[in-house]
């Protein structure tokens, strides 16, 4: 029954790693020398606009997103679960706290990855 909560916790961590890692390449970039210093090559426009442009809008979709992949694979496994009706509207407004405050709902997920999982009736 877990194994909705392990796929959310394997893409989550996928995500924040090639978030890093564009932040990383962007950042380097410049050294690297992906990116033409002198403005006579303009052959290194296109790759410049698409490396000062485009990844960091990608990283900053992957950052918001990557938490929503893992609020939507807590729920799925929380009414999944064959507890009774009480305990899924508890633990469901628990990791709902996600949308009021990020930080409450990473608390939240927190909880239930601890305590909720091992309460859980399979």
């Amino acid at each position: 029954m877990a194994k909705y909560l392990d796929l959310g916790l394997r893409i989550f961590g996928g995500c924040l790693l090639l978030a890093l890692l564009l932040i990383l390449f962007v950042a380097l970039a410049p050294i690297l020398g992906v990116i033409p210093e002198s403005p006579e090559a303009n052959t290194g426009q296109p790759i410049a606009m698409f490396i000062n442009g485009a990844l960091p809008i990608i990283v900053m979709l992957l950052l918001l997103l990557s938490p929503l992949i893992l609020v939507l694979s807590v729920w799925a496994e929380i009414f999944k679960a064959k507890n009774d009706k009480t305990w899924k509207i508890i633990w469901f407004a628990v990791s709902l706290l996600w949308f009021i405050f990020p930080l409450l709902g990473l608390l939240g997920l927190i909880l239930y990855y601890f305590i909720g999982r091992k309460e859980m009736k399979e």
